[in-house]
C-alpha cells in the first residue's frame, strides 16, 4: 500500500493507541492459572513453565504475523477520522460484550490450581505443557479481541521498520506477561514465589469468571469510547 498521501502519525501517538490495548490482552486469567498449575506441578515445574510459556507466544506470534499482514491491506491511517479501526473497535467491543455476559451466565466450575499427580512420565513433560500453552493462548478469545485493533493500529502507522519492531515486541510482551511473570517470580522468590502464586491462583480459581467478565467489560467500553471517537 502507498503511503506518501497520507500524513503519518508519530510513533508516541501510536504508542498511546496500542499500550492500553496491549495492556488489556496481557490480562488474561485463563492463562495465569494454567501457568501456576506447570509451576505447582509434582515435578520438573519449572521446564514445564517455560514450555507453556513457549507455546503460548507462537500462538501470540502467528496473531501478530497475521495481523500485519492484514492490516497492510487496509488504508493506512491517518490523523482525523478513521472509519477502518473506528468499525473495528466498535465490532470487537460488542465481541467483548458476549464474551463477559457469557462468563457470567457460564456456570461450569474454575480449574483446579493444584494439578493432580502426573499418571505417568509422558504426562508431566514438558512437551505437553507446551501444547497445553498452544491451545490455552488460542482459545483466549478475550485477549485476541484486544491484541488485533492493536496490531491493526500498528500496521496502518506507516511507522519506519525500527519503530515498527520496537512497538511490536512491546505488544507480544505484554499479551504473554500471565504466562512470563510466574516462573520470573519463582526464580526471583524460589519457594516464597510458588507460595505467593498458589495463592493468587486459587482467588483467580475462584473468581475467574467475575474477574473476566469484569475486564471484558471495560475494555469493551475503551474500545466503544475509541471507536465514536475515531468516527
Amino acid at each position: 500500500m502507498t503511503t506518501a498521501a497520507f500524513p503519518t502519525l508519530p510513533a508516541g501517538a501510536v504508542l498511546a493507541a496500542v499500550l492500553p490495548l496491549a495492556a488489556g490482552a496481557a490480562m488474561s486469567p485463563l492463562v495465569l492459572v494454567l501457568q501456576v498449575r506447570q509451576l505447582l506441578a509434582p515435578a520438573r515445574g519449572l521446564a514445564r513453565a517455560w514450555a507453556f510459556l513457549l507455546g503460548t507466544a507462537v500462538i501470540t506470534l502467528v496473531w501478530l504475523g497475521l495481523g500485519l499482514a492484514a492490516g497492510d491491506l487496509l488504508p493506512p491511517r491517518a490523523t482525523g477520522p478513521d472509519p477502518v479501526a473506528a468499525t473495528l473497535h466498535l465490532a470487537v467491543a460488542a465481541l467483548l460484550v458476549s464474551l463477559g455476559a457469557a462468563n457470567l451466565l457460564r456456570a461450569a466450575p474454575g480449574l483446579a490450581v493444584a494439578p493432580p499427580p502426573p499418571s505417568s512420565v509422558r504426562a508431566a513433560s514438558p512437551w505437553s505443557a507446551f501444547r497445553l500453552g498452544l491451545g490455552a493462548m488460542a482459545a483466549n478469545l478475550s485477549s485476541l479481541a484486544l491484541f488485533l485493533p492493536a496490531v491493526q493500529d500498528l500496521a496502518r502507522s506507516s511507522l519506519g521498520a525500527a519503530d515498527r519492531v520496537g512497538l511490536s515486541a512491546l505488544l507480544v510482551g505484554f499479551t504473554l506477561l500471565p504466562a512470563l511473570l510466574p516462573p520470573c517470580l519463582v526464580l526471583a522468590s524460589g519457594r516464597r514465589g510458588e507460595q505467593m502464586l498458589e495463592r493468587v491462583g486459587r482467588w483467580l480459581n475462584s473468581h475467574q469468571r467475575q474477574v473476566s467478565a469484569v475486564l471484558c467489560f471495560l475494555f469493551a467500553a475503551l474500545l466503544t469510547i475509541n471507536g465514536l471517537a475515531r468516527l
